[in-house]
């Protein structure tokens, strides 16, 4: 009797211990993406200098990586301003639309905008937005346009969970939109 009892401890430990690495291993696992990428229509960026606002965009009616291709905007500026720059980021396939923007401005930590001036466009970038860590996030931003140029203005937004440093070089790219873009 006690050599069934012991067999019988030893199955239950064995059978217990299985289980628990079954689990364990199960919670290993990779689970869904709890926060999906965003369905991204339209990348909205507005020029203001004093009154004057010019409007800028991209859009890709079916969405990033759809069968249509998008179509982005020549960006004109005027030169020797002061431009505020605000980015706004939409997916305007949804009724009403869906402001994504305000996604990635609550969860600056893991996002934000680069700004790649093509070599004589006479423009310079600065941020004018943080989040909760001290790093740029790129929605509200603050644009020079020096002289009469052109070139392009490349707008890239990362997506960097957890390893956001202010490197274009890490994460993966939300949008990336190269706009033409002329001085005047």
């Amino acid at each position: 009797m006690k050599q069934i009892q012991k067999k019988t401890s030893k199955f239950m430990v064995a059978t217990l211990s299985i289980i628990f690495l079954i689990s364990t291993l199960d919670s290993c696992k990779p689970k869904e993406d709890d926060n999906p990428e965003e369905v991204i229509t339209t990348l909205k960026l507005t020029f203001s200098e004093g009154s004057n606002t010019k409007v800028f965009q991209f859009k890709d009616a079916d969405g990033l990586g759809g069968g249509l291709d998008g179509v982005a905007d020549t960006i004109v500026l005027d030169s020797s301003k002061n431009y505020r720059l605000v980015v706004e980021v939409l997916d305007e396939s949804t009724s009403p639309l869906t402001v994504v923007s305000d996604e990635i401005l609550n969860e600056g930590v893991d996002h934000q905008f680069f700004f790649n001036i093509s070599t004589g466009l006479m423009m310079t970038h600065a941020y004018d937005d943080l989040d909760s860590k001290g790093l740029p996030i790129g929605l509200s931003n603050k644009i020079n346009s020096s002289t009469a140029s052109t070139g392009t203005l490349r707008v890239n937004l990362k997506h960097q969970p957890g390893t956001k440093n202010g490197s274009q070089a890490i994460g993966s790219s939300d949008i990336d939109v190269s706009f033409y873009t002329i001085i005047k």
